[in-house]
């Protein structure tokens, strides 16, 4: 028997109360348009399964006459077993069928091109599937199950499938990896770029398991599920994630890698990597060393050892390298401000000292503007734009030029050398 039809209902009074407890929690996905498109493709679908049962009925007919086929038994508890297992794994190849093959596909596609994954999602039949669907069941055909075994385990199995489509329900422990689940169907509907072309079980996910298509979810609101972690003392302490090639930015997943971070309180790594990229960050987004794996020099690949060792993250040695590291920058930056100040004071004092006839103000505006010109030097010798000590140079040029008896200013050996 086809129970479909009697669990239509049921069907329409669980959206029901799914999409108002959308609301109630004020996480509603639904959306007018998405919800009427799908229950118009839930009901042009059932009017298809006329045609479906006369194929399939048909090939049913034509390999019991032409094998002689005898059919099992009906009343046996383990052929009813049987078949609903059996089905599943025909549905499996099927449904793969359907993704990797692009005229199935073509098929199959209603069932993906809703914007929101809800319950109304299961709906979203398609209408041309009997043309070739029967394909995939040729062996329950020849093993002889009963015609009114495969309808029922067959309608079972399409019921069973209603409920996954759903946000609402996370996980279920060990039954991810026995039955197909809100979850790991979330994956299947999913278009993130890791997620593509898994779990096609209908019921049972361990086909996938068995057949090597089996992702499971990561929980990016929750944030738990990493591709790695680094543990010391039963702790998270580093969390890794790694894309392919194709993200481009290791920028676009910060968010993603720093909320996987912020569920462990003691986690202090993170590692996000492209295989041509690696970023290695201290606790925050602004404590970040960038590593390029295709052009690392002896002494990066040192510091990528040292920040990546289990030997350095277990003893903490990264975050009190980068805390000496701080300090010391710290006090080198109180200072240079000091020797700053005290230089700034001097040049200003030696202009006003020199050109008692121009306005003060005007003079420490002078003197603020020359120093932007020395610390933009010093930053272009810093990039190695200009060589070193570039400044010395200069002076002792116009210094040996002077002494050679050459009448000039400073300022125009300065200009000589930067053509202004």
């Amino acid at each position: 028997m086809d129970y479909v039809a009697y669990a239509v209902p049921f069907f329409l009074l669980l959206i029901v109360l799914e999409l108002g407890y959308g609301f109630l929690i004020k996480k509603n996905n639904y959306r007018i348009s998405d919800t009427l498109t799908s229950l118009s493709l839930g009901s042009i679908s059932q009017y298809v399964p006329i045609l479906k049962l006369g194929f399939q009925g048909a090939v049913f007919a034509l390999i019991a006459d032409y094998f002689s086929l005898p059919l099992l038994s009906s009343s046996s508890w383990i052929v009813w077993v049987v078949a609903f297992i059996l089905f599943d794994l025909c549905y499996y190849w099927f449904h793969r069928m359907h993704h990797e093959v692009k005229i199935f596909w073509a098929s199959h596609v209603v069932h993906h091109h809703g914007e929101e994954f809800n319950l109304s999602t299961a709906l979203r039949q398609t209408s041309s599937g009997f043309l070739w669907s029967w394909i995939f069941y040729i062996p329950l055909f020849i093993l002889g199950i009963p015609p009114e075994v495969f309808i029922t385990v067959g309608s079972l199995n399409l019921i069973y499938q209603f409920w996954v489509h759903t946000e609402h329900i996370k996980t279920i422990g060990i039954f991810e990896y026995i039955l197909v689940t809100p979850s790991n169907h979330r994956v299947h509907h999913a278009q993130n770029e890791e997620y593509i072309d898994a779990n096609y079980g209908g019921v049972f996910i361990f086909w996938d398991i068995i057949f090597g298509t089996f992702i499971e979810e990561k929980n990016e609101t929750d944030s738990k599920l990493a591709d790695g972690a680094v543990k010391v003392n039963g702790e998270v302490v580093a969390v890794m994630e790694f894309k392919d090639t194709t993200t481009k930015n290791l920028k676009d997943v910060e968010s993603q890698v720093f909320g996987y971070k912020n569920t462990h309180p003691k986690c202090n790594y993170i590692v996000s990597c492209n295989f041509k990229e690696l970023w290695f960050y201290i606790d925050n987004t602004t404590s970040k060393e960038p590593f390029n794996l295709f052009n690392l020099s002896y002494d990066s690949f040192k510091l990528l050892w040292l920040c990546l060792s289990y030997e350095s993250i277990s003893t903490n040695l990264p975050e009190q390298i980068k805390n000496e590291s701080v300090t010391k920058e710290e006090k080198i930056s109180k200072e240079l401000y000091i020797d700053y100040s005290l230089f700034r004071n001097e040049i200003f004092n030696d202009l006003v000292d020199k050109n008692p006839h121009f306005d003060k103000l005007l003079l420490f505006k002078k003197t603020q503007k020359l120093l932007d010109r020395f610390l933009f030097i010093f930053f272009a010798e810093d990039r190695l734009l200009l060589p070193t000590n570039s400044i010395a140079k200069i002076i002792k040029k116009w210094e040996d030029d002077i002494a050679f008896g050459e009448e000039k200013s400073l300022y125009t050996t300065f200009v000589f050398y930067f053509n202004l």
